[in-house]
């Protein structure tokens, strides 16, 4: 912990120095007073000075007095208004500052940043929803770019899918990138685009959406410090709960014996291994108990940050820490940890009058420690390994003289066991003797843009050149040590006594050396460039506006040991014209090329359009009592994508060398030589789109937003193996061709409702989706019975057979029809035959479920008075279905036992039971998806509380300071919880408990 206070001091000690330090010579004190046009008070606005190190706010009646030099640019801005610059001695000449109020949806924060351009909410034809991160950490200091999303977006399911057609493609400063090396601090705008005219632009790429990230940039004469440091830790909700090693002799005897074999283990060993007679030779091992585990798993964060500058420069710097360890309470699990380290610069400088350069630079740095694992982790081997395989610890006196003297003592005084069938699996000695593996993971990008004021060819015409430069780079470093295990086995001395005998298997090996292997460093880069230029023009220097960007675009993504690289290329244009701020159009074209077709369909054009009505600039809803505003929103278009071609010449018909194939009784051998079918018919795959909504405030407290979305997914590639004889050879025969369809329909809403009563605030929002995927066109035969058939059905059906429950004797068994997965038993499942033929085998699965939901919303309740802000939101989803298929749940053969087993079939329990029979052998009959294992995977989560204060100010230079609690997935509702909050061979599902400070400077 000295480390970490160590930093954060150094970190204050570096953000308070500009303040600290500022001159406070020659400095007059103005007194004023900021008005609307109308002569009305002007609350709240903010008044900046000293490039924004001086910030005060009016009072009710828009007042103010700040201390400035006479040279000084004063800034003043208020939401709703266009800012003003005016240098100190003329407001003190004239102590009155008039703000000319914005038409709504047209001030300078209803700015939203889209693809190679930006535009007022006013002039976007919809299917666009944008978040201001800073406005949102302010109260719901979120730790990850996914978790901003959620429950926040309509149309967006979980973080990232777009109106369940799949993750939007996420860009980051007009460039495809990762958004996980992203501090949420450095993200100025985060905007969904679903409307299709929205992210046209960006061709291919935006085929089932986008989420289009900008960072931060320097803000002229707003200079600005803060500093954020947050620790909490992650609570695990529950671990899998397995049963001991007599409960588990006892039930595998009781499968063996049903599957008419003898017992494995006798009641002795069974009553000893109860009793914890002897835990050498009848161990009873449990790993999830708190000589592994700890209670909790920290983790800490400091991110610190600076911007400010002039007309001329602007710069804006972000340096973050992120730590989290690990629940793991033993040798190198204790040593588990993740620490991430991050630098951003963005730097803007004006060149001349029509020219100026910006230049970002990125690194991230992550260094992951773990244990060093033979094979699967800690959390694999203790879900796997049985309780009864064998003892971890071993008294070392037990080996016996002739071993003790070479063994590697544990604890001072322990072996670890083992046998031949579990050489590698001793959970203690991956932790404490097998070593420990570091992976480094560096990110570098390099952003450089050319800004043209071009306004002396003609007023309004800018352009920009940008190129990037991505260097994504890592390695493991391995200490690859090895330990010795010891088997017991009992045997018998001289006199024909039973003693117990030890083996020992493998060797202890420790290895200084940390040793780099090729196939553990990774190596890619990207690239991307593009060229814009824009115009934007008043007609006639009226009310009309039109704005053109033309686009020409080139990323490509290279990976070590790859021939191909990936590559988007396209050219674009779009216009947008908006008459009297009223009615908009817009018309957006893409002409892209790939690499994956023959050359004559190597480019396609993707057009779209979109048009909008602000019907409440018309007469007659000027005077609504009702709506303060109300937009109508429309768009149509095709996007032709490439992005779910997989391979490259799919179109060439190639043959590939096979094994041998004999003849003449063996004697004779000749090569195979294996054909892959190519199609040079082989074109893009086409989504074609409409979007219908609206967009509403209605009186000064309710917003509403709709969108109905319809998107079509044709020329879907697939292999027609339903159409091509089987004799003719494998599926690599079969050419691939565009042949399926999909369609994809829904609505969205978003709400939000504010208001303030005295000094107490609050907001409530609301977003959800619902969504219907529908096949139609599936490559499937023609023969299949309607209840089997894809094509008309939901796109993410889940077939599987119908449970009738379980064989309950023999007789009930001859007198169903035969099920053809082996043979069944009382107790095993019972599927219906559907086809009604008496034989139940793959025509008798029906669709039972679909498995993703149909239905999601979001809830964000937002309480203040005082200081005190209350954040809570919560997520909630229904009409999807989830199996429980995992070994946790399906059992068999000699796979360890989970509590699940309990509830089994045996004739005594056989009204009550709701697992079937168990089973020593695979048992194919009983464990295949059906009905009998799957669940409805609705839900409700309270995903995070969050409890914030604004301090007053601490001492001269500090301008805000907010502390919070925050909780995160506190609780949830839903049917099987128990299962649905358990993970099974990976880290526990958590809750999270942070405390943290923001501060501004």
């Amino acid at each position: 912990m000295l480390f970490n206070i160590k930093w954060l001091k150094l970190a204050v000690a570096l953000l308070l120095l500009p303040s600290l330090t500022f001159a406070q010579k020659n400095l007059t004190t103005v007194t004023a007073r900021v008005l609307s046009i109308n002569a009305e008070p002007v609350a709240g606005a903010s008044v900046s000075t000293a490039e924004g190190s001086i910030v005060v706010t009016t009072d009710d009646s828009g007042n103010f007095t700040i201390k400035a030099k006479p040279t000084d640019i004063l800034r003043v801005a208020s939401s709703g208004f266009a800012s003003q610059q005016i240098q100190v001695s003329d407001v003190a000449a004239s102590p009155v500052i008039s703000l000319e109020r914005l038409p709504f949806q047209l001030s300078e924060e209803d700015k939203v940043k889209l693809p190679f351009g930006s535009f007022k909410k006013r002039h976007i034809v919809g299917g666009v929803t944008t978040l201001n991160i800073e406005d949102i950490l302010a109260y719901d200091n979120e730790q990850n770019f996914n978790g901003i999303l959620t429950a926040r977006v309509p149309g967006l399911f979980g973080g990232g899918n777009i109106r369940g057609l799949g993750e939007g493609v996420v860009i980051v400063d007009g460039i495809p990138r990762p958004a996980s090396s992203l501090n949420l601090q450095e993200i100025d705008q985060i905007s969904v685009l679903r409307g299709i005219t929205a992210r046209a632009l960006y061709g291919s790429q935006a085929e089932r959406g986008l989420i289009y990230v900008t960072t931060k940039r320097g803000q002229p004469f707003e200079r600005r410090m803060n500093i954020t440091a947050e620790t909490g830790f992650l609570s695990a909700i529950s671990f899998p709960d397995y049963l001991g090693s007599a409960d588990y002799m006892s039930l595998f005897n009781e499968a063996l014996a049903n599957d008419g074999e003898a017992p494995r283990y006798t009641q002795a060993q069974i009553d000893a291994t109860r009793a914890g007679t002897n835990p050498v030779l009848n161990p009873d091992q449990d790993y999830f108990n708190s000589t592994f585990l700890s209670d909790m798993n920290p983790f800490h964060k400091i991110i610190m940050e600076a911007s400010g500058g002039n007309n001329n420069a602007r710069y804006y710097l972000n340096l973050g820490w992120n730590r989290i360890g690990s629940f793991l309470n033993i040798g190198e699990g204790i040593n588990e940890k993740s620490n991430r380290f991050n630098v951003r610069g963005n730097v803007d400088y004006k060149l001349n009058d029509w020219l100026s350069f910006g230049l970002d630079g990125v690194a991230v740095i992550q260094f992951d420690r773990n244990p060093r694992y033979s094979g699967g982790d800690f959390w694999s081997l203790a879900s796997t390994v049985r309780p009864d395989a064998f003892p971890l610890l071993i008294p070392a006196d037990q080996i016996g003289e002739n071993l003790l003297p070479s063994a590697t003592l544990v604890n001072g005084n322990f072996v670890l066991g083992g046998t031949n069938e579990f050489p590698d699996q001793n959970v203690y000695g991956e932790l404490v003797l097998n070593g420990f593996r570091e992976t480094t993971d560096r990110v570098v990008q390099i952003n450089s843009g050319l800004d043209f004021d071009l306004s002396g060819i003609t007023p309004g015409l800018t352009a920009k050149a940008y190129l990037s430069f991505d260097f994504i780079n890592s390695f493991v470093v391995n200490q690859t040590n090895d330990y010795a295990v010891y088997q017991s086995f009992q045997g018998t001395d001289s006199l024909g006594n039973p003693v117990t005998n030890y083996q020992r298997l493998g060797n202890d090996v420790r290895s200084d050396d940390q040793i780099i292997n090729n196939n553990d460093i990774g190596f890619s880069r990207r690239l991307g460039t593009y060229g814009v230029i824009d115009y934007e023009h008043r007609l006639n220097g009226g009310p009309n506006r039109l704005k053109l960007t033309a686009l020409a675009y080139r990323d490509e993504f290279s990976t070590r040991d790859e021939l191909q690289f990936q590559k988007n290329l396209h050219f674009g244009l779009r216009a947008n014209y908006a008459i009297a701020d009223k009615y908009i159009f817009e018309a957006v074209g893409t002409y892209a090329g790939s690499p994956r077709f023959i050359e004559e369909n190597r480019w396609a054009f993707s057009p779209s359009l979109g048009a909008s009505w602000v019907l409440s600039e018309e007469k007659f809803l000027a005077e609504s009592k009702v709506f303060d505003y109300l937009k109508l929103n429309a768009s149509w278009g095709i996007i032709n994508t490439d992005q779910g071609v997989e391979d490259f010449y799919l179109y060439r018909t190639s043959f590939t060398q096979g094994g041998n194939f004999f003849y003449n009784d063996g004697v004779f051998f000749n090569n195979i030589l294996n054909l892959t079918s190519g199609n040079e018919g082989l074109g893009w795959i086409k989504r074609k789109e409409l979007n219908i909504g609206f967009e509403a405030k209605l009186g000064k407290s309710l917003w509403l937003e709709t969108n109905y979305f319809r998107s079509q997914s044709s020329d879907q590639i697939t292999r027609l193996t339903q159409t091509y004889p089987g004799l003719l050879g494998g599926d690599d025969f079969t050419p691939l061709e565009n042949f399926e369809s999909y369609l994809d329909s829904g609505l969205e809403l978003g709400a939000n409702w504010e208001n303030k009563v005295g000094k107490f605030t609050y907001s409530l929002g609301v977003n959800l989706v619902y969504a219907t995927p529908k096949a139609l066109i599936v490559n499937e035969s023609d023969g299949l019975p309607d209840y089997r058939r894809r094509q008309g059905q939901p796109t993410d059906a889940i077939f599987g057979y119908v449970s009738e429950g379980f064989f309950a004797n023999q007789e009930d068994i001859d007198n169903h029809a035969v099920q053809t997965f082996g043979e069944v038993q009382p107790g095993d499942i019972k599927y219906r035959d559907l086809n009604n033929d008496g034989i139940i085998n793959q025509d008798d699965q029906e669709i039972i479920g679909n498995a993703s939901a149909r239905f999601q919303y979001g809830l964000n309740l937002r309480l203040g008075y005082g200081g005190f802000t209350l954040f809570v939101q919560g997520l909630g989803q229904t009409g999807g279905d989830r199996y429980f298929n995992n070994p946790y749940y399906w059992v068999f053969g000699d796979r360890k036992y989970s509590t699940e087993v309990l509830d089994r079939w045996t004739p005594e329990t056989a009204a009550t039971a709701t697992y079937p029979r168990l089973s020593s052998r695979n048992n194919p009959n009983n464990f295949r998806n059906s009905t009998q294992w799957l669940y409805d995977n609705g839900f409700f989560n309270l995903r995070r509380v969050q409890l914030s204060y604004s301090l007053p100010q601490l001492f001269n230079g500090m301008q805000t300071a907010t502390i919070y609690l925050r909780a995160a997935n506190l609780f949830t509702i839903a049917d099987a919880l128990e299962e649905r909050e358990l993970n099974i061979g990976t880290a526990p599902q958590t809750r999270t408990y942070a405390a943290g400070i923001i501060a501004s400077f």
